[in-house]
């Protein structure tokens, strides 16, 4: 991992770069086989007040997906503890 350049997925905090992460990550999938099960488009546009049902939804989706296809568990983003070394 980079320090100097974290991933969005790596903070829990609302930024809107993970706000356009996870917005990519939508439209990426969106191709995806039974993912209008999954990946609904809102009324109103995605904001970072509201990010956090587009992450649930996102990530339902690449969770199932992935478990459909390979038949365990998808890994996901987690936050871990700082690198202890510059």
């Amino acid at each position: 991992p980079n320090e100097l350049f974290p991933s969005p997925f790596s903070s829990t905090a609302r930024t809107p770069a993970k706000l356009d992460a996870l917005k990519a990550l939508f439209k990426f999938m969106a191709d995806w086989p039974r993912s209008e099960e999954f990946l609904k488009v809102p009324e109103s546009p995605w904001t970072v007040e509201n990010m956090d049902d587009l992450a649930a939804m996102v990530w339902r989706c690449y969770a199932q997906t992935h478990f459909d296809y390979l038949r365990f568990h998808a890994p996901k983003p987690y936050i871990r503890p700082p690198l202890p070394w510059p």
